[in-house]
């Protein structure tokens, strides 16, 4: 499950065309395979679009610069000491003039289409298993002073492994939802259900930065634990509930089988 090689040779007119396999927000993904024997055969292409089919030179300039903070943390993956540490989604190459991002293809899909199937979440050995590992992944964020802020079940990706083996957990699009709750400031930029208290009243709780991150990935331990985010309901009530209430149950009132340890960490 080790990041693929960079291919800086790829150009727009190789990864272009591809099955779409993904779109949200102001992104599409596509799935393209790529010619020659070279490494990686296959990678998932993303690229910005707009509703009118015309992009702005803001979402331009923004997607570039977000895109070599994504690619500049893969590559400090590549170089980190301890390889076994690899949970960040690799980056193939980026666009020179045309954004796009060619990047690990990770065929074992989202956290988020696995939570959507068991109600009662992952088993609790594997969701703990996977929580060590998306640490993992933002601690080397962290330690190199980039903060994702837009953690959720869709942007954890799973690779798949052989026989019993659970997937491998790895951490995607890195900074693009910063650039847009900076730029445009609204409720769109992040999900409410893993949103910090600071993501919804910076004055009262200071700026969003890398312990916005833990509370994030604590949420996202939650669902996977319990089957449901800490937090639901209307994007009101939920803001209500995590700037003014008591905090979310601890997951053993919904699951028999947390032990105390867990619920004092989550």
């Amino acid at each position: 499950v080790e990041s693929p090689p960079t291919r800086p040779d790829l150009d727009y007119g190789v990864v272009k065309d591809g099955e779409p396999i993904g779109s949200g927000g102001q992104g599409i993904v596509r799935r393209t395979s790529l010619p020659g024997p070279e490494s990686p055969d296959t990678v998932a292409v993303k690229e910005p679009q707009a509703p009118s089919n015309t992009l702005d030179r803001t979402l331009i300039d923004s997607f570039f610069e977000e895109a070599k903070t994504w690619q500049t943390l893969a590559r400090r993956e590549r170089e980190h000491s301890f390889r076994e540490t690899d949970h960040v989604v690799g980056i193939v190459a980026i666009g020179d003039r045309q954004p796009w991002i060619a990047m690990e293809y990770m065929d074992g899909g989202s956290l988020a289409d696995r939570l959507d199937s068991p109600s009662e979440g992952l088993a609790l050995d594997e969701a703990l298993w996977s929580t060590e590992c998306l640490c993992e992944g933002l601690k080397l964020a962290h330690d190199n002073g980039v903060a994702h802020l837009d953690l959720k079940p869709a942007n954890v990706l799973f690779r798949e492994t052989p026989g019993d083996c659970w997937d491998v957990p790895k951490i995607a699009d890195w900074g693009i939802a910063r650039t847009l709750l900076n730029e445009s400031g609204s409720m769109d930029a992040f999900s409410v259900e893993y949103a910090a208290p600071e993501q919804f009243d910076s004055d009262r709780f200071g700026n969003p930065d890398t312990y916005t991150d833990i509370y994030q990935l604590g949420a996202i331990v939650y669902e996977m634990i319990t089957g449901s985010p800490p937090y639901t309901g209307g994007q009101a009530g939920i803001m209500h509930d995590v700037v003014y209430g008591d905090g979310p149950e601890p997951p053993s009132t919904q699951r028999e089988d947390v032990p105390d340890a867990v619920d004092e960490i989550v």
